[in-house]
């Protein structure tokens, strides 16, 4: 069991990821496992305790607004994770930064290095074991199209594999 720190996307924004999620599983894509709703994560933890993060975790989101967020380019991992890549723009490196700075350090779960300061690579997942090659190439559309840009409106922390939400708040004052 893990839990994510995920900023999530306006619903518009969400709405064209989802589409995707859905086009990718039609070409035999796995989709399954990209959580509860389309996002970046910030961090990845093996504990969670809500009585007493939930009121730090409010207090981050009030001082950081909605991040307006452009989408680069379409990506993969090695491992076979394809993923919509977020420009790394000065507000999303700052908050991720400074949710760092705030909560650490958390108890390491399953791969949560890739998400530590100087290892992240901002990432919206769409599919998981897709092969290396066919999907990530020039050819490759949508339909119908993501966004060129959308909006980072909420945090929320997820348990995986259950995909059960144990914190949910808008960024920005309430």
């Amino acid at each position: 069991m893990s839990f994510a720190f995920e900023l999530h996307f306006d619903e518009q924004t969400e709405a064209a990821v989802r589409s995707a999620w859905a086009n990718l599983a039609a070409q035999g894509c796995d989709t399954s496992r990209n959580g509860v709703a389309p996002h970046v994560t910030l961090a990845i933890a093996s504990a969670f305790d809500e009585s007493s993060l939930g009121p730090k975790l409010a207090a981050f989101t009030a001082t950081h607004p909605p991040l307006p967020v452009t989408f680069g380019s379409v990506e993969s991992f090695p491992s076979g994770v394809l993923y919509l890549a977020p420009i790394a723009t000065p507000a999303l490196k700052a908050i991720h930064r400074d949710f760092h700075a705030r909560f650490r350090p958390f108890p390491s779960a399953r791969n949560s290095h890739y998400y530590t300061p100087g290892q992240w690579v901002p990432h919206c997942t769409l599919a998981m074991s897709v092969p290396a090659t066919g999907l990530v190439d020039d050819t490759l559309r949508f339909d119908p199209p993501l966004p060129p840009s959308g909006w980072l409106r909420r945090l929320r922390v997820v348990e995986y594999p259950a995909l059960k939400m144990h914190f949910d708040c808008p960024l920005g004052p309430s």
